[in-house]
């Protein structure tokens, strides 16, 4: 499977100094947002598939199954229950066909909703709030990858490598998938899923005050 992804530059050094001393202003945001949009270029990320295996499955805590809203609370009740066992979390058919066999970051529970139906077999990734870490929602995957978000979207992402490589060039992308390839396919220091395109500008913003790494580059899906 192939995307082409758009690649935009992000942030310098006076940004920076900043966002270390923990101060931001409304020409910083306006500066970021310009700096955001100066370069693009096309880059393409790969994923393998794999075979699917059976696996033995581990004993968990019984999951839930219907939702009684679409809050935090019932977010955090799924990925309590989910099971994070790398060897389960990878044999889930969205993992295989992405290339994916190993947990990364995720778990595998059931769960219910409006677009991933009732009792669905699902992968759950978690939405950390990017300043405390803490889990603020979930996005569960379907087997052949619908997608539904429980709990509160903003202000949260997931980061996957190392994020005390700050000298580095962090990834931003819209997926759990594209954010896994790149660290672990690609070979890349950290990788942010956004859990969607919308809200990445500002990610990154937050992203650079938080954690102020070199460099930030968004990377934008292109339709096939």
């Amino acid at each position: 499977m192939e995307n082409e992804l758009t690649r935009s530059i992000s942030q310098d050094p006076e940004d920076r100094s900043d966002a270390q001393d923990g101060t931001s202003s409304e020409h910083d945001v306006n500066r970021s947002e310009e700096i955001l949009d100066i370069k693009k270029e096309t880059r393409t990320i790969r994923c393998r598939n794999k075979q699917s295996r059976s696996v033995h499955l581990p004993n968990t805590r019984e999951t839930p199954l219907s939702r009684p809203s679409h809050g935090t609370a019932y977010a955090l009740r799924l990925w309590l229950a989910a099971c994070k066992s790398d060897e389960y979390v990878g044999s889930h058919p969205y993992a295989i066909n992405k290339g994916i066999t190993w947990a990364a970051g995720a778990a595998r529970g059931r769960a219910s909703g409006a677009i991933i139906g009732e009792c669905a077999d699902c992968l759950v990734v978690p939405i950390r709030s990017i300043r405390s870490g803490k889990i603020q929602g979930v996005e569960c995957i379907a087997p052949e990858g619908e997608n539904e978000t429980f709990g509160c979207v903003d202000g949260g992402a997931l980061i996957l490598g190392n994020s005390m490589a700050k000298e580095s060039t962090w990834y931003l992308v819209k997926g759990w998938a594209s954010a896994v390839s790149i660290v672990f396919h690609h070979n890349q220091q950290v990788a942010v899923c956004s859990f969607g395109e919308a809200s990445q500008v500002s990610i990154a913003q937050q992203i650079s005050r938080t954690y102020s790494p070199d460099e930030i580059v968004i990377l934008r899906e292109v339709a096939l």
